[in-house]
């Protein structure tokens, strides 16, 4: 599934738009002074994160994708 360039690149962007989205929510609890919300936000945030730039990584070697 992971072979095909375009799924590929579909996957990346919705893990960065999602990744932009939990820091945006992040930030604004932060702002408002709920910092247990939003360290659980910055969890998920941080996970989002984490999980793709694993998946960026592992397919460094196919330049195609």
């Amino acid at each position: 599934m992971l072979e095909n360039g375009i799924v590929m690149l579909a996957i990346i962007l919705s893990v960065n738009i999602i990744y932009v989205s939990l820091l945006t929510v992040r930030m604004i609890f932060t702002l408002k002074g709920k910092r247990y919300i939003a360290a659980s936000v910055g969890v998920f945030e941080i996970t989002t994160y984490t999980l793709g730039l694993g998946l960026v990584l592992e397919n460094l070697d196919q330049i195609q994708t």
